[in-house]
């Protein structure tokens, strides 16, 4: 009997008809999510479900960058800092083309940020960076965003789903903290979201994306870089 394999979490979202490529998206994947359908309407049915039901994002530690990046030839790693928290933070991003580093960004410097707030920019200017990959490059392939911050990538590709349903508030009605940030994220991942993929690495365990991010977030904060600076040679950053 053919079956059809709905995966909504995995390295490539789809909908299978044979096993051998279902799996290639879920194994060694943590978090993955898939199920199996005999009719291919049904299927079609499960994977389009609302987002709410269906967004999740996975989560990678201590994997190698080579299985990171692998099907990708596009990925970005931000990260945001802020020391003490709250008080002076910024962030940063490393992007890479082809499994190789290319340039990094630093910036978005705030006198009085947070963790969060820094965490978000990082996710915001990522996102940023793949509009214009998309819409000035016209590059038509998917791009992967890694971001050690659950809280960002949970409030832009989960939980916004239904705090927009509820006009922007929490279900007991109270206000939801850093709301324009998170709005303006979620705004934007969904104008992109057959283009980005959003998954979370684990930070400060070695990951040469992470750590290079985090290298330039920790930068724009000595430096209180206001702006995005660009740096095409990590060499060049103390």
């Amino acid at each position: 009997m053919q079956k059809f394999y709905v995966v909504w979490i995995g390295r490539e979202p789809g909908i299978y008809t044979n096993w051998p490529d279902c799996n290639r998206q879920i194994i060694g994947f943590k978090g993955a999510k898939f199920k199996s359908f005999t009719d291919p309407d049904e299927a079609k049915e499960a994977f389009n479900s609302p987002p709410a039901e269906k967004q999740g994002v996975a989560s990678y530690r201590k994997a190698s960058m080579a299985e990171l990046l692998d099907g990708f030839n596009y990925a970005i790693f931000c990260d945001g800092g802020c020391y003490p928290n709250p008080g002076p933070s910024a962030t940063g991003m490393a992007v890479y083309v082809d499994g190789g580093f290319q340039l990094g960004f630093y910036g978005c410097f705030q006198e009085n940020g947070t963790n969060n707030t820094a965490e978000l920019y990082g996710l915001l200017q990522a996102l940023d960076y793949v509009d214009y990959l998309v819409n000035d490059c016209g590059i038509n392939e998917k791009t992967v965003i890694y971001c050690d911050s659950q809280y960002s990538l949970r409030t832009v590709a989960e939980w916004a789903y239904g705090w927009a349903k509820n006009g922007w508030r929490k279900k007991d009605d109270k206000p939801i903290q850093n709301v324009s940030m998170i709005r303006s994220a979620h705004e934007a991942y969904l104008a992109l979201e057959a283009f980005v993929v959003l998954r979370h690495v684990k930070g400060h365990e070695g990951t040469e994306g992470n750590e290079l991010a985090d290298q330039l977030a920790t930068t724009g904060r000595k430096t209180k870089q206001y702006g995005w600076a660009q740096v095409n040679d990590m060499r060049k950053i103390a």
